[in-house]
Order: structure tokens, then C-alpha cells, then sequence
């Protein structure tokens, strides 16, 4: 499992994706997905190319979407994502063991070129909202 921040420096797609077992989640239960982000000060690209955020819990569960204009985080600070909404998902009753909760951020339809964004961690927690 990787502890330091991963940076982005420049790219026109951006695809962050990542998996975790169901079994280690409760059936039943909501939960959210939140990714830690920093934006460098001479970050670019991220004004009119917001990011999607995805959630889907196993192979026949639904896709969770949020969308997230990065342009608007202070440079410089940590901040978790998505603000001002959460990112929810339920983990089924019923799942396959070797079923998976997809998670993912993405902005890879502008074609733009964009960096410097540092991903902290993915946040997956439960929900009792």
C-alpha cells in the first residue's frame, strides 16, 4: 500500500482508479468515497474540466457519480472531494466473493492538458447521514 502522495504533472487524461474487497465492507451499510487532494501553486488545465467521481459496489451494483470543479480548490491546502456533497454507495446484501467496490476519479473528455494536482488518499468510510 503506497503512503506518499502520487503527482500529476501533466497529462490530457486523467483515469485514477482503484478497488477494494467487499467482504472487508458490512452488508448493508452506506458508506462514502472521498479523495484527498492538493492543488500545486502553478497548477493548470482544471478551469471548464471538472472531474467525475465514481462509485459502484460490485458487478450488478448501480454507478455513483459526482462531479468536482478542482479550479475551485486554494492552491497550496489539502482538501477532500467531493465538497459540499458526499459520494455514497450501499454494499449489497448479496455479492459474490470475489466482488469488488470500483472507485475512480476521471476527467478525460476535454482533452486538455492539466497537472499539478497531488492525490493524498482515497477515503472510504462509513456513512450514517
Amino acid at each position: 500500500m503506497c503512503r506518499d502522495p502520487v503527482e500529476l504533472l501533466q497529462v490530457s487524461w486523467l483515469e485514477v482508479t482503484g478497488s477494494l474487497d467487499l467482504a472487508r465492507l458490512e452488508k448493508g451499510q452506506d458508506y462514502t468515497v472521498s479523495f484527498k487532494l492538493r492543488l500545486k501553486p502553478d497548477a493548470f488545465g482544471w478551469a471548464d474540466s471538472p472531474v467525475y467521481l465514481l462509485a459502484k459496489p460490485g458487478k450488478s451494483g448501480p454507478y455513483n457519480w459526482k462531479r468536482c470543479d478542482l479550479s475551485l480548490l486554494k492552491p497550496g491546502e489539502i482538501t477532500s472531494v467531493p465538497q459540499n456533497s458526499v459520494l455514497k454507495f450501499t454494499v449489497p446484501e448479496k455479492f459474490a466473493a470475489d466482488d469488488k467496490l470500483l472507485f475512480g476519479m476521471y476527467e478525460i473528455w476535454k482533452g486538455r492538458w492539466k497537472g499539478g494536482l497531488v492525490i493524498h488518499e482515497v477515503v472510504i468510510e462509513p456513512f450514517y447521514g
